[in-house]
């Protein structure tokens, strides 16, 4: 992970966290942003990209002296659309509860029926920094692990357990070729963040150093549609597809010839071309 990051993860000093904002990356930009109320947030969160919200449970006062609570910005975040379009990686807000009362915050989300998880954020267990630091390092870390494995993956990773010799391997190619189209538009979204994101940046740097190479992706998407969609007179298509991703594993793993991801497909191939030919 933090060959990823290609950074060190610092554990700010959440008591003088205004010191926080002295990180900057090489284009001389903030690293950390700290703001202290429901409106500072929203006009940070209007104009720039975060790869990860730290969330108090109090935040400031308005006009009457009455407190905000961090739910309350996540409410904002929910009917806001200006501020939805600045979602962090892979079109989400990341968010990190850093509270003894994260739970408390959680259950008065659930009564207005949200959860950790919504078309806009995930959201973190989260911790208190001050008074469980060893618990909030672990759970960030967790959270941090989570964040990047949306992300990373590689072809052999992808297909291992998506196909069984005693199911349906058109069925299963369908299941496969839908988890496909939402790994690649989660590669592109970063693709599209990494102006904006030093996570997605770090992600793409990573992913065209260390990951399978687009156009082996392509031709995967083609075979998974044969698979799915195409007929039977088409094997020789999906034979030939099927040999390139085969042999472009191979040439990486040499055990790959029985792998329960690729025999299903074989036979189903070859079932096909005694079928049609």
């Amino acid at each position: 992970m933090k060959e990823i990051l290609d950074t060190e993860i610092e554990i700010i000093d959440w008591q003088n966290r205004k010191n926080a904002t002295n990180n900057r990356d090489e284009n001389n930009k903030n690293l950390i942003k700290c703001v202290g109320s429901i409106t500072e947030a929203k006009n940070a969160m209007q104009t720039e990209m975060f790869d990860m919200i730290f969330l108090d449970y109090l935040l400031g006062k308005r006009d009457g002296g009455a407190r905000e609570f961090g739910s309350e910005l996540l409410i904002e975040i929910q009917n806001k659309k200006d501020i939805q379009e600045n979602a962090g990686p892979l079109g989400k807000f990341w968010i990190f509860p850093i509270s003894a009362f994260s739970y408390a915050m959680m259950d008065e989300l659930r009564e207005q029926g949200y959860g950790y998880l919504s078309e806009y954020w995930y959201i973190s267990g989260g911790a208190d920094p001050i008074n469980t630091p060893w618990l909030f390092k672990y759970k960030l870390v967790k959270f941090l692990n989570q964040q990047i494995s949306s992300s990373k993956h590689n072809i052999t990773n992808f297909l291992e357990g998506k196909f069984s010799s005693r199911s349906d391997v058109s069925l299963d190619a369908r299941k496969c070729y839908s988890s496909l189209i939402i790994l690649r538009k989660d590669y592109y979204s970063l693709k599209s963040d990494k102006k904006k994101s030093f996570l997605a940046k770090s992600m793409i740097k990573y992913l065209e150093k260390h990951n399978t190479p687009n156009h082996i992706w392509e031709h995967l998407h083609h075979l998974l549609y044969l698979l799915a969609f195409g007929s039977g007179l088409e094997w020789s298509e999906m034979w030939e597809e099927f040999t390139f991703i085969k042999n472009f594993i191979c040439n990486q793993d040499t055990n790959c010839e029985n792998a329960n991801y690729l025999k299903p497909i074989k036979e189903h191939i070859i079932k096909l071309q005694n079928e049609y030919r």
